[in-house]
């Protein structure tokens, strides 16, 4: 597998947008102690990320 293949395995997903309140900080009522995330800013997570998760999954099949 050469490393353009290798490369197309690896993606980042941006996650700040969702977790930012209006002012552009953190979103304190998605955070325990102000830094990490409670079980609401978990779930935010799961529902953001699982469907580009499981898009990308299966496009491995393609490979």
């Amino acid at each position: 597998m050469g490393i353009k293949t290798l490369l197309k395995l690896f993606f980042l997903i941006p996650l700040y947008s969702i977790f930012k309140n209006e002012n552009g900080f953190m979103n304190n009522e998605l955070l325990t102690d102000g830094i990490h995330l409670n079980e609401k800013g978990y779930q935010k997570w799961i529902d953001y990320i699982k469907p580009i998760v499981f898009s990308y999954r299966l496009t491995l099949f393609y490979l």
